[in-house]
């Protein structure tokens, strides 16, 4: 009972440090980076100290003890906690795209439930209807996750609510948002989308993005790279629809 409270009470104590970078990485400066940076290598020699102990508890007592249990659930919080930080380093450590003045630029990051990052996931937006706006165009999520998304609408441009919706590389819609995207204008707009565990495929996608949402070798790319290969209608570069 005692170590199942002291897991506890770690676990505890990890989910209001992380409380505290998240909130400090909003106004990220150079000290904020370091400091998050120095959390990670901190809680990731804390996960190497809790295996060998774990290891070792298990080898004395056998792995279904109340004192194994315990050591593992304890690395499995480390592990977890390890994992938060890593989302929040690569939060303060990916360059703010420019935004158009007349525009707006969303980016951030695409995760798996377990925090890892989803590569090759096609990042764009939706109206009410579920048709794709190829005005906005879309976004690739890169080998870290990242992506971003640079939109000048014309002066004759509809105003339409758009949804968020993310497809992974079998083109399955696996993230759609219940709430419009409402963009700060002449603004970067960041947000981390964690994708629900399991994935399960939300319907149907837009016809248009089955193509589009099929990249090649872009989980070699850098973040925020473009891919090289787009449907004949659209603009290597930003995945618009041309003109």
């Amino acid at each position: 009972m005692a170590a199942s409270n002291n897991t506890k009470k770690t676990q505890a104590t990890n989910d209001r440090l992380i409380s505290q970078v998240s909130s400090a990485v909003t106004h990220a400066d150079n000290t904020v980076v370091q400091g998050v940076q120095s959390l990670t290598l901190v809680h990731q020699a804390r996960v190497a100290q809790l295996t060998r102990t774990a290891s070792a508890v298990t080898a004395k007592y056998g792995a279904s003890s109340p004192q194994a249990k315990a050591a593992k659930a304890a690395v499995a919080a480390s592990q977890a906690t390890v994992a938060r930080l890593a989302v929040q380093q690569n939060r303060v450590t990916l360059p703010t795209p420019d935004a158009p003045a007349d525009g707006w630029v969303f980016y951030g990051h695409v995760y798996h439930s377990t925090l890892k990052p989803a590569v090759a996931y096609t990042v764009f937006f939706v109206d009410e209807q579920n048709a794709y706006q190829a005005n906005i165009g879309f976004a690739y999520t890169a080998s870290d996750g990242s992506f971003h998304v640079s939109y000048s609408p014309s002066a004759n441009a509809p105003t339409v609510p758009i949804f968020l919706e993310v497809v992974n590389d079998k083109a399955q819609p696996v993230y759609l948002s219940t709430t419009a995207f409402q963009p700060q204008s002449g603004a970067a707009n960041y947000q981390d989308i964690t994708l629900p565990q399991g994935e399960p495929a939300l319907g149907d996608p837009p016809a248009a993005i089955r193509v589009i949402a099929m990249p090649q070798n872009t989980a070699s790319l850098g973040p925020s790279a473009p891919t090289t290969e787009e449907p004949a209608s659209t603009d290597p570069a930003t995945g618009k629809k041309l003109k």
